[in-house]
């Protein structure tokens, strides 16, 4: 029983110290820099969508998906602007 408790204590100190490890400020983590994207060449949005999904080098299939969930949005929100 002894045992056991030793144990179990070990293992709490041992996350313990592994939180206090990441998250000391010692070791900070550096923010990203923003991705710098190119310009879009289209103005419509669908063009636009497809545009960044081959930016991001997605598959066609993706793309098309993609694309197809976009335009039933648009539809099912009867062509306004949210």
């Amino acid at each position: 029983m002894a045992r056991d408790i030793s144990a179990i204590v070990l293992v709490i100190w041992f996350f313990v110290a592994i939180h206090d490890f990441m998250y000391s400020t010692k070791f900070p983590v550096k923010p990203c820099k923003p991705v710098e994207r190119p310009p879009l060449k289209s103005v419509r949005l669908l063009d636009q969508a497809r545009e960044r999904i081959r930016y991001r080098r997605y598959s066609i299939r993706t793309e098309e998906a993609y694309v197809y969930w976009v335009r039933g949005f648009i539809l099912f929100h009867q062509l306004k602007h949210p």
